[in-house]
């Protein structure tokens, strides 16, 4: 889905505002010689492979990679492999406050960063606009994104929770215990499972089943012919029955009209 925010800062005199988005994109060939004319861009790799061309300088685009670009630099990304993105464009005066949080940077590259979360972020930015599109509710929105992913960035190592939910991330098709979460975060369950709710709001594994229903209903969206049990089974369902009961608690709807949608 794209979505194009036609707002008016006059109007509205909010420090911060997007442009335009998308939470999953099948990315073409972008080449823009003189940069971003118009905004402020952070770009998330969900999958596929790509290349990007900085500063005479080229960058490996793979899943679990994200950049930011500042506006009027130069920059092309070419799509390899199925490259699939999430993204968002923004404007407004308070990215120069921005800017200057991270020392007026005009180009981060992060070789692993938590693409999903993001991806979900933006998905949720999406829904917003597309329902009660409340202008300050969306900066907010925007706003956290950002700073989210500068403070990333600027924070150095990732912390233990992090570490366990990337591994969920890359593994959510397969069984997936809390013993194995310990050993990756190298935490005791007792640390382990307070900072987990603590970072994320909800336990490790509300966030895995969280993952698995995101990545499911990409799946739906995008492979409208595939049968229930063959995408359940892909995002570590076993049950299909528990898994069409759990998407249904989630999203409000069953997955067998959500499919719908795509086709």
């Amino acid at each position: 889905m794209y979505v194009n925010h036609v707002f008016d800062a006059e109007f509205f005199p909010l420090p911060i505002y997007f442009c335009t988005c998308s939470s999953r994109h099948e990315q073409e060939d972008v080449s823009r010689p003189r940069g971003l004319v118009y905004g402020h861009q952070l770009l998330f790799v969900l999958d596929g492979k790509g290349m990007l061309y900085v500063d005479g300088k080229q960058y490996r685009l793979q899943k679990g990679v994200a950049f930011y670009l500042a506006p009027e630099l130069p920059h092309r990304y070419i799509n390899l492999e199925n490259l699939t993105t999430s993204w968002m464009t923004c404007q407004g005066s308070g990215m120069a406050d921005i800017s200057r949080y991270i020392e007026n940077q005009r180009f981060l590259f992060c070789k692993q960063s938590n693409v999903a979360r993001y991806a979900a972020q933006i998905e949720e930015i999406e829904r917003e606009y597309f329902g009660k599109r409340r202008q300050g509710i969306l900066s907010a929105m925007a706003y956290s994104i950002w700073l989210s992913f500068f403070d990333e960035q600027l924070s150095g190592d990732p912390l233990p929770v992090e570490l366990a939910l990337h591994y969920m991330e890359e593994h959510f098709r397969e069984p997936i215990t809390l013993a194995q979460l310990l050993r990756v975060s190298c935490s005791s369950r007792s640390t382990f499972s307070k900072r987990f709710k603590e970072h994320y709001g909800c336990t490790a594994i509300q966030k895995l089943n969280e993952i698995r229903l995101h990545n499911a209903r990409m799946m739906l969206l995008m492979n409208p012919q595939e049968k229930l049990y063959s995408i359940a089974e892909k995002c570590g369902f076993d049950d299909v029955g528990y898994f069409c009961r759990m998407y249904r608690r989630v999203y409000g709807i069953a997955p067998s009209e959500e499919r719908k949608k795509g086709e």
